[in-house]
């Protein structure tokens, strides 16, 4: 097992929740489908633990791309 995941309190790698969210973000895919291909890698989980990685990872997520677009406002020239 990871430290980050250890410390943070989660059982499964930090691997398999960044994958597993972004498998649902991305694709849009439903829980279930995601519960699948995490089965089909030998992980075991259950769509309410789905949710709750998505609902933590996601706001980071977006905590993170707002910093960003705020820092890059006004620099970035599309089509210039």
């Amino acid at each position: 097992m990871h430290a980050w995941s250890a410390r943070a309190g989660y059982r499964f790698p930090r691997e398999v929740i960044a994958g597993a969210v972004r498998w649902y973000l991305r694709y849009g895919l439903p829980y279930s489908d995601v519960e699948e291909l995490l089965a089909g890698h030998g992980v075991t989980v259950d769509g309410v633990t789905i949710d709750r990685w998505v609902q933590t990872c996601a706001e980071a997520r977006r905590g993170r791309a707002s910093r960003l677009v705020l820092c890059c406002r006004g620099r970035v020239g599309v089509g210039q």
